[in-house]
């Protein structure tokens, strides 16, 4: 069975995550360099990450199936993650513009840290393209790069400003002016309509300035109103501004969280910092925000079991019954994360330069 990850698909990490069986996390990068040989790099790539997983204890039918998921994947397709056991494909995701290099590792908890790195970078968000008739909107799901598209027509006819006529054109404005509240209380109607759709945050939008701004008035005006963002030009055709907006996005939210706990981390907070906090917090349900900084060379080991979510140093002899297993620490903190319905944000080394052992988090409010 292969699962693609939806706007739900942290169900679909915690069940990867929940057994204590190994599993095969396999990540595809892209391709090097168009100028070489495709075909032969393929197929060397393909055959390193058998290897890996081999000399990592994998049996010969986990290889086989992520080796022939591989096969079948366009030529020169972008990254992608995989993880399998067995025969089976548990879960595949295509992660374009990725910057993970190959990686192929085998045990438990499998490695779902780059996969959630790369979500952090594609959040949830619509795109908005207003005019004084109406609205193009795009709803994109996390991890999407296929939109849901929407047309928005305003109640109202698109009246404009200037006219002749002298002494009507005072009246022509004011009815033009009422004209584009309207338009635009329907445009930040579906807007609002369009992010509950997708569990986003983030509204990108661009278009005729005085509609834009008359959008934007409305929806700061609700009760919660969204992370607005504002897209050069008249549209959202622009790739490389949206993507531009969705790293700073994504930057801020990280550089917040870590100001919070660097600041609120002390006893009386409600902020942990550091492994051994942290973990503590996590074993007993009580983090709410994971933040964990992923680094390819950090290998400190972290301990779990089906009774124990998670601890940096492997429980004493009472608790052994439940066959306490070890794994990276990062890996093993994220699936206690996922299994406890935390929020995870995952850290660049120069992110989370300020946090204690490159992890920490927000205590849930209760």
């Amino acid at each position: 069975m292969t699962t693609t990850i939806s706007p739900l698909g942290l169900h679909d990490l915690r069940e990867l995550v929940r057994p204590t069986t190994p599993v095969a996390s396999v990540y595809w990068g892209p391709h090097s360099d168009p100028a070489d040989d495709g075909d032969l790099e393929f197929l060397l790539r393909r055959r390193a990450i058998a290897r890996q997983l081999g000399d990592q204890g994998a049996d010969n039918a986990t290889v086989d199936a992520v080796g022939g998921h591989l096969a079948r994947m366009p030529e020169y397709a972008g990254g992608c993650a995989v993880f399998a056991r067995g025969a089976d494909i548990l879960l595949s995701q295509a992660m374009p513009d990725t910057s993970v290099p190959d990686l192929a590792a085998y045990g438990v908890p499998p490695r779902v840290v780059p996969l959630l790195a790369w979500l952090h970078r594609h959040p949830a968000h619509v795109q908005v393209v207003a005019d004084r008739a109406g609205a193009e909107l795009v709803a994109y799901p996390a991890g999407s790069m296929v939109g849901l598209p929407r047309t928005v027509t305003g109640p109202d006819d698109d009246i404009r400003r200037r006219f002749p006529g002298g002494g009507q054109q005072p009246r022509l404005q004011r009815r033009a002016e009422d004209s584009w509240r309207h338009n635009a209380l329907a445009i930040a109607s579906a807007c609002q309509e369009e992010l509950a759709r997708v569990h986003a945050e983030l509204l990108l939008i661009s278009g005729d300035p005085r509609i834009v701004q008359l959008v934007s008035d409305r929806l700061r005006s609700g009760g919660r109103p969204p992370a607005l963002r504002y897209l050069p030009g008249g549209g959202s055709g622009d790739t490389s501004a949206v993507t531009e907006a969705l790293t700073a996005y994504a930057a801020a939210r990280s550089a917040a969280l870590v100001e919070h706990v660097v600041d609120h981390g002390g006893p009386c907070g409600d902020a942990v910092r550091g492994a051994i906090r942290t973990a503590a917090a996590l074993a007993e349900g009580r983090l709410g925000t994971l933040l964990v900084v992923d680094h390819s060379g950090d290998s400190r080991l972290g301990w779990f079991s089906p009774e124990l979510l998670c601890a940096v140093d492997k429980p004493a002899p009472p608790l052994l019954e439940g066959h306490p297993k070890a794994g990276r620490l990062v890996d093993v903190a994220v699936r206690a994360a996922l299994l406890s319905r935390a929020e995870i944000r995952v850290l660049t080394p120069a992110q989370g330069s300020r946090l204690q052992d490159g992890i920490g988090g927000l205590v849930r409010h209760v």
